[in-house]
């Protein structure tokens, strides 16, 4: 998370050659030039010989070495040795030399580099003193604080600043509602987090994620008409639209034991194109009109499946709900055209032909089926009876 703080510093401007350069010796002033110019450059390896070569000089001179040891901070941290860059501040700030402004600069990029190796107390406790007695600061640098907060658990502080930060912005920024979220869910404040949904549903209608997430959080904190309503009023206006979006939905109506609802949505989806209308999707409707008592709705539905694709599986499911009205006839009509029926196909044709009074063909259904491990058992009780009969 926070290594997005190298941007920072690449685009950090402060180098200790103007402030207190009053300071320095000519022979001091003219070496971290050279090592201003090598830093332009990118010369990283030959600005720190040149820092080296500098030290033993500077020595003593607590000016000198403040400024010494910003510089090394500052080449570390640009060839991305952060942990040297992070001693080496910390060498600059003891010396207790820079000028105000630079130590407060040189305190806040401490900070940074020490949340970008995962000190996080450290960073805090930089940050803190750098921020005490400052009327105003910028929104990055609340950003950032909240992003220290909430690596350690500070739940209620991180959302403090960001909330400081969504208060200056006009209009705020999404990434920063995301970021307050975020926090309030890590939290498990879920009292703040449906308030900050609700705005987020409202700035951001057409993103499905706020929509989805709002109701997940009603559903789990019990509220499972909310959570309904909400996926419902989102599919409605198109913001739910993929396939995946009409089957959580779905599958949310059935759960709720609305599959009347839920069938009428995916019939709407199939016939206006919103879903492929494909085998698998016909018979998912097939299975929700089932599941609504509406077997003709249903029968329909599996008829559509087995037009584009007559597979064993399908046809002993149309024929099972078949067989559960007593339509028998179409029982064998279905299973009759399977041109490799399994055993529970065999079965179910068997019975099929005894309900209707052909017990010569039950027979030779029974006998097939035996040729199925898992049928043979049901298939030698059917042949018994019919045996006794």
């Amino acid at each position: 998370m926070m290594r997005v703080f190298r941007s920072l510093l690449l685009l950090c401007s402060l180098f200790p050659l103007v402030a207190g350069a009053e300071l320095l010796s000519e022979k001091t002033h003219a070496a971290l030039s050279e090592v201003h110019r090598l830093l332009a450059a990118q010369d990283y390896d030959q600005a720190l010989a040149k820092l080296r070569r500098l030290e033993p000089r500077v020595r003593g001179r607590k000016h000198e070495e403040a400024q010494l040891w910003l510089a090394y901070g500052h080449v570390q941290a640009r060839r991305g040795d952060d942990q040297a860059a992070i001693e080496s501040l910390k060498r600059s700030l003891q010396a207790d030399a820079l000028p105000a402004d630079v130590t407060a600069k040189t305190r806040y990029l401490l900070a940074r580099l020490q949340a970008n190796v995962g000190q996080f107390q450290d960073a805090r406790q930089t940050w803190e003193r750098w921020y005490q007695g400052k009327p105003e600061v910028d929104a990055d640098a609340l950003r950032f604080a909240a992003g220290v907060y909430a690596a350690l658990g500070e739940h209620a502080q991180a959302a403090a600043m960001l909330r400081k930060v969504l208060a200056r912005s006009d209009p705020p920024s999404e990434p920063d509602y995301r970021q307050l979220l975020s926090v309030y869910l890590a939290a498990e404040d879920t009292a703040s987090a449906l308030e900050l949904l609700q705005t987020l549903v409202r700035l951001f209608p057409e993103r499905a994620e706020y929509w989805q997430r709002l109701s997940s959080l009603y559903r789990q904190n019990g509220d499972e008409d909310r959570g309904l309503a909400t996926l419902l009023l989102a599919y409605r206006l198109g913001v739910l639209a993929g396939p995946a979006d009409l089957r959580l939905l779905v599958d949310y109506l059935r759960y709720r034991e609305l599959p009347e609802k839920a069938a009428n949505l995916l019939q709407a989806a199939l016939e206006s194109g919103r879903i492929r209308a494909d085998a698998e999707n016909w018979r998912w409707l097939a299975e929700t009109w089932r599941q609504a008592h509406e077997w003709r709705r249903a029968v329909l539905a599996y008829r559509e499946a087995l037009a584009l694709n007559a597979s064993p599986e399908l046809a002993v499911e149309m024929a099972q709900l078949l067989a559960e009205q007593g339509e028998w006839s179409a029982v064998v009509e279905i299973l009759n055209t399977d041109t490799s029926p399994n055993g529970e196909a065999l079965l179910l044709l068997g019975r099929a032909h005894y309900e209707r009074g052909d017990p010569a063909a039950a027979l030779r259904c029974f006998r097939a089926a035996r040729s199925f491990g898992p049928s043979r058992r049901q298939a030698d009780q059917w042949l018994t009876y019919l045996a006794a009969d």
